[in-house]
């Protein structure tokens, strides 16, 4: 199994799909300079100026990115609400290209890299997530970088040296997916479980504490918040 730099690597040997990927990149940095704001989006907006614990109908992710995004830019005001979206995007995309390629279990043949880069890049779904404002740019960047830490240990039987930080950040990593969106609790738990079941390193007493601790770290404000 390649390393996900490798993997990326080997996607991104044909220049077509890199070239492409970065001029998209570009274009949706420009709509989201000059797209208005969605009635949801200006919502959430607003969160970022006022952060709370988490909020009456999502966690607080999605304010904590508009929040980051007004300290990093004051002016053009659409933009500035969505000035790192598009980069998540980009990250999400790069995490679903190597999973791709992890679970295929060899390369990818042009045809079917060309499928992938349509699917990530130009599916509607995809696309208009890589330029709004909204709770689910957070749960896709945590739960894909979830399964990007998740199936090394799954599809190499890691060695239980490594589980430990490995256990650490897809604790941190369930609750920000929590964090983010509530059915994140969901996708995420059911994958730990799995894991755990197929895994037998994973199911230590000491692995699972560290990940129950991770997840109740980042997971804190919405409990808190819902108490």
């Amino acid at each position: 199994m390649p390393s996900y730099r490798g993997a990326l690597l080997e996607f991104f040997q044909d220049r077509i799909f890199l070239i492409a990927t970065l001029a998209l990149l570009a274009a949706r940095w420009l709509m989201a300079t000059y797209l208005p704001l969605g009635n949801d989006e200006a919502y959430y907006w607003d969160w970022g100026r006022d952060l709370q614990l988490s909020y009456y109908d999502h966690p607080p992710f999605v304010a904590w990115v508009a929040a980051i995004s007004q300290s990093l830019l004051d002016q053009p005001f659409y933009l500035q609400a969505r000035i790192l979206i598009p980069l998540i995007h980009l990250i999400v995309s790069l995490n679903l290209i190597v999973i791709a390629r992890w679970i295929y279990g060899k390369a990818l043949n042009k045809q079917q890299k060309t499928v992938l880069f349509l699917a990530l890049q130009v599916a509607p779904i995809m696309n208009l997530g890589g330029i709004l404002l909204m709770p689910d740019a957070g749960l896709l960047l945590c739960l894909s970088s979830f399964f990007v830490i998740a199936l090394p240990i799954l599809l190499s039987e890691e060695s239980v040296d490594r589980l430990f930080l490995r256990s650490c950040l897809l604790g941190l990593l369930a609750g920000l997916s929590f964090s983010s969106k509530y059915h994140g609790l969901i996708i995420s738990t059911c994958a730990l479980a799995f894991l755990m079941f197929k895994h037998k390193p994973c199911r230590r007493p000491l692995v699972f504490l560290t990940i129950a601790s991770g997840f109740f770290l980042t997971a804190s404000p919405v409990l808190f918040w819902n108490l």
